[in-house]
């Protein structure tokens, strides 16, 4: 008998909340448990520090005000290198990705709507 799969729990950090929203209703339908949003680096690295239960995997915005996707990367790497992160982005410029894998990212994706990619992206990095 199968051991039933560990669930990821998600953080999406993303200062557009119709884009929060969104992909967190469609990785939900795609068997992801959603642990908080937050809409600026800053809140997050908040939300972090008071979580009785960490995120496996954040998906993170480099274009955000405050504190950026890049700085929150470093951030999230130095307390909680664990966590693995996809940056997301609605900048298709290769320099932009290189920087967010550089800043500690794990994976990079174009930002679009489409919970299917995500959630494989997630399924790539996540390890139970």
């Amino acid at each position: 008998m199968n051991p039933t799969p560990k669930i990821p729990a998600i953080a999406i950090i993303d200062d557009d909340p119709l884009y929060r929203k969104v992909i967190a209703h469609l990785l939900e339908k795609n068997n992801v448990k959603i642990l908080f949003e937050a809409a600026s680096g800053a809140e997050s690295i908040g939300l972090m520090e008071q979580a009785n239960l960490l995120p496996d995997i954040v998906i993170l915005d480099v274009e955000m005000p405050q504190m950026d996707g890049f700085e929150t990367a470093r951030m999230l790497k130095k307390h909680w290198p664990q966590i693995k992160i996809i940056a997301n982005s609605g900048s298709l410029d290769p320099s932009v990705s290189n920087k967010m894998i550089a800043a500690g990212a794990d994976r990079f994706i174009a930002k679009d709507f489409n919970g299917i990619k995500i959630a494989e992206l997630i399924q790539e990095v996540y390890e139970p």
